[in-house]
């Protein structure tokens, strides 16, 4: 009987550790989806794909293929909104990611249509849902560092 809790249990530890691992280009724990509004990421407003942080060779865990923060009109940050990618021109979603508590979503998933350093894109059109709006961005989006204009050279993304 022993012999055969130990095979279970055994079993059971190696699909919890599988299931926790995730998979995403950068080698860390990074969920695919752009989390979800129970965890709390850092540095909301901040350029995630920075040539030091969630990029190729950088410091943080995972390569993310876009990011960015979403806040309230108020100013602070807006948990539980969801920024959905649409391939330009179609109402096929290639991409849906929520906030986090910190305003914060972002994906390693490959997503084809952004820019990543090579060849051509076709860009995205991007629509954030916030609890009581829906907001979308004029004209194609073809880079994935949200927060490299927004918040600097352009308005911040703002969803209530």
């Amino acid at each position: 009987m022993q012999g055969k809790f130990t095979q279970i249990f055994s079993v059971l530890i190696f699909s919890f550790g599988l299931s926790a691992c995730g998979s995403d280009s950068g080698g860390g724990a990074v969920p695919n989806d752009g989390g979800n509004n129970s965890v709390t990421s850092h540095n909301a407003g901040t350029n995630c794909m920075s040539s030091s942080c969630h990029v190729q060779g950088g410091t943080g865990v995972g390569v993310f293929t876009t990011s960015g923060t979403v806040y309230k009109s108020n100013g602070s940050v807006q948990p539980g909104a969801t920024v959905v990618l649409y391939l330009s021109g179609t109402n096929t979603i290639v991409a849906s990611m929520e906030t986090d508590d910190s305003g914060n979503f972002y994906t390693t998933q490959t997503i084809d249509e952004l820019f990543t350093g090579n060849g051509f894109v076709s860009g995205v059109d991007v629509e954030v849902r916030g609890p009581g709006s829906t907001r979308t961005m004029p004209g194609v989006v073809t880079e994935g560092a949200c927060s490299s204009c927004h918040g600097v050279s352009q308005g911040r993304v703002v969803a209530n």
